[in-house]
């Protein structure tokens, strides 16, 4: 798939465009959305959760140093999209276990 700047910044602000909310997260939770809306023939089948792949380099000294230059990455499970046929939704919830998984205390775990 190939998407245009103008593109993405629609499918941003869509997603609920705020500083918080990436182009990255939009466009995961945009995937998911037309999964569940056009693949999947029943609500059963939609997919409610993901793992996601979480960089914590230069978030922590507890586990990746400052000058770190391997990868630190972590896959987290998210919560159950409140929604899984609203962008909004789907995108809200990709944010927040990022933000979950990037607390010091969620990586010492």
């Amino acid at each position: 798939m190939s998407f245009s700047s103008e593109q993405l910044a629609q499918l941003h602000i869509r997603a609920g465009g705020n500083d918080d909310v990436t182009i990255h997260d939009a466009l995961c939770a945009y995937i998911i959305l037309a999964m569940n809306k056009y693949f999947f023939l029943s609500e059963d089948e939609y997919i409610r959760r993901i793992y996601i792949t979480v960089n914590y380099r230069a978030v922590t000294d507890l586990l990746a140093i400052k000058g770190y230059v391997a990868n630190a990455i972590i896959q987290p499970l998210s919560s159950n999209f409140p929604n899984p046929l609203s962008l909004s939704s789907i995108t809200k919830t990709i944010r927040q276990i990022i933000k979950t998984a990037r607390k010091e205390d969620f990586l010492g775990k």
